[in-house]
């Protein structure tokens, strides 16, 4: 099996999930609804018929009744069933499909070039990706700040697309990173490279902790790309966050303390550290030690940092 056809695969389980996911949500869409109208028939019971026409004008249960007399399009999806949900789930995942394949094969094309040490072939490379999955090339995407980016991400794409875009935006801005600083125009560089692990970060950060497809870079790979320059606060804070969340609970410390050493005086961020060590505390001291930050260490970092908050005041 080829590398694309196991990024394939991984996707099409967790579309499935995300299919069963729905199925769920409509069954008890339906419980709920189903009580309701046993409450309007009990109104109708005591009020009489205008009781039961303000319920069929109102009620969630009856909206298929007025859609069908104003929008009577055949193309359109119809959601009010759990088969029709399906479908659309089932398309959506096509159209996902289609767009991961086109992404690696471009990928793959661009990372032959700059093996090769083609640089304005791989640059073109990199720019027609851009313009493919945004509409915009690689010069305006940046000039975008991260929320204008995100809204470009989102933008007439299907939810359950999103995710899958956006991580292929952090590929994309990581190889544009390497191409830069290749060609020695570091900072360029480095601006890709921070901009594609805060897409990556925001995403691994919704929901539940979830594995990526493997095209996708790893955030210690932008760690490093980002070498021994110091990150922004706001990139250490999400670091921190995401170390934590993955129960890399020493990386979690350095990047607090990374912080610290640029603001040892700020309250708001000693609060963060203690909350962070607050929260280690209920952690079992296997988990502890698998996150290589034994118990001991804890609370040392949680003196440490009120002895600090202690002295601001």
């Amino acid at each position: 099996m080829t590398r694309s056809a196991e990024w394939v695969a991984e996707f099409k389980i967790n579309t499935e999930k995300q299919m069963i996911s729905v199925r769920i949500r409509f069954i008890a869409t339906l419980f709920v609804q189903f009580g309701e109208f046993l409450d309007f028939l009990h109104r109708y019971s005591r009020e009489g018929s205008a009781g039961l026409t303000n319920f069929a004008e109102g009620h969630p249960c009856f909206a298929w009744v007025r859609r069908g007399k104003i929008d009577k399009r055949p193309d359109k999806p119809r959601l009010t069933t759990s088969s029709g949900r399906q479908r659309y789930v089932m398309v959506r995942r096509d159209y996902i499909l289609r767009m991961i394949e086109e992404f690696f094969q471009a990928l793959s094309r661009i990372k032959s070039l700059k093996g090769g040490q083609q640089w304005q072939e791989a640059n073109a490379g990199i720019n027609g990706e851009f313009q493919r999955l945004m509409g915009i090339d690689a010069e305006t995407v940046a000039q975008l700040s991260e929320t204008e980016l995100l809204a470009h991400i989102v933008r007439g794409e299907p939810t359950l697309a999103v995710r899958e875009k956006t991580l292929m935006m952090a590929t994309l801005l990581k190889e544009a990173g390497d191409l830069l600083t290749e060609q020695r125009r570091e900072e360029e560089g480095r601006k890709s490279y921070l901009k594609g692990l805060h897409l990556l970060l925001d995403t691994l950060g919704r929901g539940e902790v979830f594995e990526c497809p493997k095209f996708v870079p790893k955030v210690e790979e932008f760690v490093v790309a980002l070498g021994e320059s110091v990150l922004p606060l706001e990139t250490q804070a999400r670091l921190m966050q995401h170390y934590e969340r993955t129960g890399e609970f020493a990386k979690a410390e350095d990047a607090l303390f990374a912080m610290l050493d640029v603001e040892p005086q700020n309250a708001p961020l000693l609060e963060l550290g203690i909350s962070f060590y607050r929260r280690l505390e209920n952690q079992s001291d296997v988990r502890l030690n698998d996150g290589n930050l034994p118990r001991a260490e804890v609370d040392a970092g949680l003196a440490d940092l009120n002895t600090r908050k202690g002295a601001l005041y």
